[in-house]
């Protein structure tokens, strides 16, 4: 993956350099425009690749043991996607960390889990 800095670099050279700037304009402006499509496209792929985690990738970033979001996500206190033929849970980053700490909050108090699924899943 490309680097941001080497952007800015390229960008900082070519407006040092004014005469080539001057004679080479047409150039310069298409390859800023494909390094900056470039950029727009490391960007989204990251943000796209940052939001959805395993349940591995969920214990380590919340510090919940997998065995513990397995029961959470079994109990229907902790969302999930499932994607692919196999299945495969995936989590929302934002959404999952958030009900965690919900839940973290909530033990906190001294509820039970079964208090906790009601509070989550009202009948």
């Amino acid at each position: 993956m490309p680097n941001k800095s080497l952007f800015f670099v390229i960008l900082f050279t070519i407006k040092i350099d004014n005469n080539q700037v001057l004679k080479n304009t047409k150039y310069y402006t298409k390859a800023i425009a494909i390094i900056l499509k470039s950029w727009e496209n490391m960007d989204k792929k990251s943000t796209k690749d940052d939001t959805i985690l395993s349940i591995g990738e969920l214990a380590k970033v919340s510090g919940v043991r997998q065995s513990t979001l397995k029961y959470y996500t079994e109990i229907g206190i902790l969302p999930f996607d499932q994607d692919g033929e196999r299945l495969i849970r995936k989590y929302k980053k934002d959404e999952a960390l958030k009900r965690l700490e919900e839940i973290k909050k909530l033990k906190e108090k001294r509820m039970t889990i079964k208090e906790i699924v009601e509070y989550f899943i009202p009948k």
